[in-house]
């Protein structure tokens, strides 16, 4: 999980890395099971989790770099997560490593304060409710490396490598028909041919 606490911060610009294990953004967001602190600012209010979006890809240790500008009724979150991811490729199916890295930016402001939509410091804006002592970044951190996952995935030097088309014998003759109902169109087709030579 990936949480900043806010009980013991004072105001002011905080530089904040860490490393946070893969397993760790699979986990659950908000541990209801531990009594969850109902001055969190979560990922989930109803104690969901995290869970994988696609079975393919792994994750390696994830190292986040995070600027916090809190001040007691805002904080603006800047983050860049890195790692190293493991896919598997679309062309030849075989696994492989590829660097991932991602950037973010959110604003938790006081309820009932509105921001422009389209704003040059953040991405987001969140509610930070009255004595919130955590920020929790775990699914936000998480989302922006699954984001940075390439569309098309693709192993280096696979392109340059030929690709079978076919697999095993033909189940049948070359000159038998595909499918027996088409003998009738196949002796058509014979009888055409005949009356075509005389």
């Amino acid at each position: 999980m990936f949480r900043i606490d806010l009980s013991s911060l004072e105001p002011g610009v905080h530089h904040i890395t860490r490393t946070v294990e893969a397993e760790a953004l699979e986990r659950e967001a908000f541990d209801e099971a531990a009594g969850g602190d109902e001055h969190d600012v979560s990922e989930s209010e109803s104690g969901g989790t995290l869970n994988p979006v696609t079975e393919d890809v792994t994750f390696g240790p994830v190292q986040v770099e995070a600027v916090l500008d809190y001040q007691p009724d805002e904080a603006l979150v800047t983050f860049q997560a890195r790692t190293t991811a493991t896919l598997t490729c679309d062309r030849t199916l075989r696994r492989f490593e590829k660097p991932l890295e991602g950037h973010y930016a959110i604003l938790f402001a006081a309820p009932g304060r509105s921001a422009p939509d389209q704003s040059d410091d953040h991405d987001e804006l969140r509610e930070l409710p009255p004595g919130a002592r955590h920020l929790d970044l775990t699914g936000a951190v998480r989302d922006t490396l699954l984001l940075a996952i390439p569309q098309r995935k693709v192993a280096p030097g696979a392109e340059d490598e030929e690709i079978d088309t076919v697999f095993g014998a033909p189940d049948r003759a070359e000159d038998e028909p595909a499918d027996p109902r088409f003998e009738k169109l196949r002796t058509l087709r014979g009888n055409g041919s005949d009356d075509d030579d005389s």
